[in-house]
């Protein structure tokens, strides 16, 4: 006899794109054997890494490092075909980050998952509040897991969520490679569907633009004395996504430019021409001044060489706007895991008439690059108890929110079209839901299931 120990199903629908989830446990009376059955996930936005599901054993694969890691549920026998040197029992009870992984942080705070935390944790370079300090604790030098870039084994773990290469809701998604490792997969899924529900929503509404915007996003180097345009997915995306034109060099060319070379910097000035706004993301060591001046003659706005009308328009902003009290920007560390912030901040630059849900809340985290005004992290951030709840509402949308400060009214047809997809969608998610219920009623076993990138 079998019987279902854990169900959770969680449905998403929007613009067309269903996202469903399944995650049962299994028991079978009579036996001390528990396997992970009839795993389902559809997920079109998920990028970077892989899952599979292999009755008693989970295998995730970090794409981009190309790690891979065993994770045994029920203190069962390690598998023949996983390595002892990443192979981890789970779910996760203690776990640490090193220095180089300070990005993983949002997405433990959305997981609420910050509790399990062990080990010597220092606060000085942390952005977030809700981490406690932990630079005194010695009690446990060992956590089962350590989340790392740098470092390969037993008990590190690769968290890549923070790739450039990955578009802005790709990078949201790393909250179910996570939330795999303390067996949360559908509460990483309900996460993540929360914020995307509500960029998805935002970047509709987006599409009343008439026009749109030129904008680059630029970084400097002030050891190496290099500019870099940043032209990589992330950029693009969310860029495109906030109504707006990236310019950046084509990927044939060099996006890296050397003030102490002159044509390097007449390339420079040329690619940022016509860039109505600019965004930079230098480290907070790096001040305007400095920024500006290292352009030299082709940062002035009546130069003869290029006009970039950001530079000429004070329109240029860096992401130094909200930093800890070591003057540390959040943007480091929270942007990833929060594509709904970062769409907004833009979003209200470019259109300051488009309705936000609170428009002194905006932006987080940018700021006139030539005022540098900036506020502590302590003073906005939400309730440490319920993050992902904050989360929620801090970028809640209404479909249908056209440029203005309010909320548009539906017309009769427009209600109707909203009523007949409410009634779809409410028929599909109960059919879905019982041929969920019937596959796990059938005694056909699976030797594993995988996620699938769509």
């Amino acid at each position: 006899m079998r019987t279902i120990g854990f169900l959770a199903i969680s449905t998403f629908l929007l613009n067309s794109v269903a996202t469903v989830a399944a995650v049962a446990a299994e028991f079978r009376s009579g036996e001390d054997i528990r396997e992970y059955i009839n795993i389902d996930i559809f997920l079109a936005t998920l990028s970077g890494f892989t899952i599979e599901y292999k009755n008693y054993y989970k295998v995730v694969t970090n794409i981009i490092t190309g790690q891979k890691y065993c994770l045994v549920g029920w203190n069962q026998v390690r598998p023949e075909d996983c390595p002892q040197d990443s192979s981890f029992n789970v779910p996760i009870q203690e776990f640490n980050f090193d220095t180089d992984s300070y990005h993983a942080i949002p997405y433990i705070e959305l997981l609420g998952i910050q509790t399990k935390l062990s080990g010597s944790v220092s606060i000085q370079n942390i952005t977030s509040p809700c981490i406690l300090d932990g630079s005194q604790n010695t009690k446990i030098t060992s956590p089962q897991m350590v989340l790392s870039l740098r470092s390969v084994g037993l008990p590190y773990v690769s968290f890549s969520g923070n790739d450039d290469s990955l578009g802005p809701l790709e990078k949201a998604s790393w909250l179910l490679y996570l939330g795999v490792f303390f067996d949360m997969e559908s509460e990483a899924l309900l996460a993540y569907n929360q914020i995307a529900n509500n960029y998805n929503c935002h970047k509709r509404n987006l599409q009343r633009v008439n026009k749109n915007k030129i904008v680059s996003w630029t970084s400097f180097d002030p050891i190496k004395k290099t500019y870099t345009i940043n032209g990589d997915n992330y950029y693009t995306q969310l860029s495109s996504d906030a109504g707006a034109v990236l310019r950046s060099p084509n990927r044939l060319q060099d996006n890296t430019y050397n003030t102490a070379v002159f044509t390097e910097l007449h390339a420079l000035a040329l690619q940022l021409q016509g860039a109505e706004f600019i965004f930079d993301i230098s480290d907070t060591s790096v001040d305007y001044n400095t920024w500006y001046k290292s352009g030299g003659v082709y940062f002035t706005p009546n130069n003869s060489f290029a006009h970039v009308p950001a530079i000429a328009d004070s329109q240029v902003y860096s992401t130094h706007g909200l930093v800890n009290s070591n003057g540390i920007s959040d943007w480091t560390q929270r942007s990833a895991a929060r594509p709904d912030l970062a769409l907004l901040d833009i979003v209200e630059l470019l259109y300051p008439t488009f309705a936000v849900p609170d428009a002194s809340e905006f932006p987080v985290w940018f700021t006139r690059f030539d005022k540098k005004e900036q506020r502590l992290i302590n003073e906005s951030y939400g309730n440490c108890s319920s993050i992902i709840t904050s989360a929620a509402k801090e970028t809640a949308c209404t479909i249908g929110t056209d440029g203005g400060s309010h909320t548009r009214t539906l017309t009769s047809g427009g209600k109707a079209g909203v009523s007949v997809g409410v009634i779809i969608f409410v028929f599909l998610a109960a059919g879905l839901g019982l041929w969920l219920f019937r596959r796990y009623r059938r005694n056909k076993r699976h030797n594993f299931y995988r996620m699938n990138e769509l």
